[in-house]
């Protein structure tokens, strides 16, 4: 116990071991459908599910063990939900990167994110972007998860005919089951007495969805209806399938070595557009998530700076640099943390719970393969974005219509030009310009300068480039 206080510092900040465990469990229970949900998104551009799974899990516990032993934070970190649709959508699907590829990008900008937090430069980019800019961007980021949970790949709620989005068929159970999921994680969330029922609403809805899509494949179709949930995959460690995601595929036998990958990537102009647009993404996505997690774990103050904690930046970086060799998306930091926080959780030893059961969980990839189909995950993306979405919409200064206008437009452009990094890139543009001829010059600074700058390039370089 004199080893646990001397390292964690339990008593002088009122906490016990009971408390940090069951706040790391509660959190990790919390966060199960990130495993698949995130799997499930990276197979989009070829990534072998189980791989994608093993190894996200596998992060998750190397980063929660960094956080809790190097920053004695209670913060729990896994694949965010954003930075991985980002990679499909935009990296590989949109700019034409293989996966390999799409994941050395994001190993080069972990890198850049590494280096920024071991210096004053990120707390610096981070502090001067204003607080209503910073949750101007998280709104549209909130709309472009909802948009991808609603879509579901080609089987959601809603359907694109001919191009024009219109309510799909909701006689299809793929169709009916999140639809309902997504009403009753909202029904949950608005509880008349907040509960941790309330608290718990997404994994609630979406171990309900899953146990009703499983029912009907195997009741109805005999397990194999591809749009509902199924038990997949193999137990323990599956070599080959981790073969194909870690160390970006290189352990495969006639892939591409990491120095061809690495010449490929920085061989091509838009290799480059690419890398500024997923480290600024990356730090945004990351910083964000960090700043919902409140007070109650002394990251922020009450201006919204990020304060204090410079062992939590770092290991922050290292997650962030690490995740593309492992072969899963941006590790971050997850709001959800402040679930250990309610339950008492006040240092490293909750992050260390919930890192070690993302391990064993790495090991029992059949139990979540049946949350990997888009008729569970739909609902999760859908909650999260309107979570996203609302709680950062309730902090903007309304009484300056200049806020509620560009969170708008950034909004639309994320929605429907399905880059997040256009949303950013155009809301930065318009917040600046408008400052400028509004007579409201003392709200720009420097740092938001360069962001103009560079996002003014990176729009006219990807036109030029389709032209070379």
């Amino acid at each position: 116990m004199e080893l646990f206080e001397r390292v964690f510092k339990l008593k002088s900040r009122g906490s016990n071991i009971f408390n940090e465990i069951m706040g790391g469990f509660i959190i990790f229970i919390s966060l199960i459908y990130i495993l698949p949900t995130n799997s499930g998104i990276l197979s989009g551009m070829g990534m072998n599910a189980q791989g994608v799974f093993f190894t996200t899990a596998f992060a998750s516990c190397f980063a929660c063990l960094i956080m809790g032993l190097l920053a004695n934070f209670p913060v729990v970190l896994s694949s965010g939900m954003g930075l991985n649709a980002f990679l499909v959508y935009t990296v590989s699907l949109g700019l034409g990167f293989s996966r390999p590829e799409s994941m050395i990008i994001l190993f080069v900008s972990g890198l850049i994110y590494l280096v920024l937090a071991l210096t004053p430069a990120l707390r610096t980019i981070i502090n001067k972007i204003p607080a209503n800019l910073k949750y101007i961007i998280s709104t549209g980021l909130g709309g472009f998860l909802c948009i991808i949970g609603l879509l579901g790949g080609g089987n959601g709620v809603i359907q694109l005919v001919d191009g024009i989005p219109s309510l799909n068929s909701l006689s299809e159970p793929h169709v009916i089951i999140p639809f309902i999921g997504t009403i009753l994680i909202i029904l949950l969330m608005f509880l008349k007495k907040p509960t941790i029922v309330s608290k718990m609403a997404i994994p609630i809805g979406v171990l309900f969805c899953s146990i009703v899509s499983l029912s009907i494949n195997y009741g109805c179709y005999g397990g194999e209806n591809p749009a509902l949930s199924s038990f997949s995959g193999t137990w323990g460690f599956d070599a080959e399938a981790v073969k194909e995601v870690f160390l970006f595929g290189t352990l495969k036998e006639g892939n591409e070595s990491f120095g061809s990958l690495l010449t490929s990537v920085f061989s091509n102009p838009i290799g480059y557009l690419a890398i500024f647009a997923v480290t600024f993404t990356s730090i945004f996505d990351a910083t964000a998530t960090t700043c919902t997690v409140g007070a109650d774990v002394g990251l922020i103050n009450d201006d919204g700076l990020l304060i204090g904690g410079k062992r939590m930046f770092i290991a922050n970086g290292i997650s962030a640099a690490s995740s593309g060799p492992f072969g899963t998306s941006l590790i971050v930091p997850f709001a959800e943390s402040s679930l250990g926080s309610a339950f008492g959780a006040k240092t490293g030893i909750c992050s260390i719970t919930a890192g070690i059961l993302f391990l064993i969980s790495s090991f029992i990839y059949p139990v979540f393969s049946i949350f990997s189909s888009w008729s569970v995950s739909a609902p999760a993306l859908i909650a999260i974005g309107g979570v996203i979405f609302a709680n950062n919409f309730k902090k903007l200064d309304l009484k300056d219509v200049k806020n509620g206008f560009i969170a708008f437009f950034v909004l639309i452009f994320m929605m429907f030009s399905y880059s997040i990094s256009t949303g950013i890139g155009i809301g930065i543009i318009i917040y600046v310009l408008v400052n400028l001829i509004t007579n409201k010059r003392h709200e720009n600074n420097y740092i938001l300068y360069i962001l103009f700058g560079l996002y003014i390039v990176y729009f006219v370089l990807n036109e030029v480039i389709k032209f070379l």
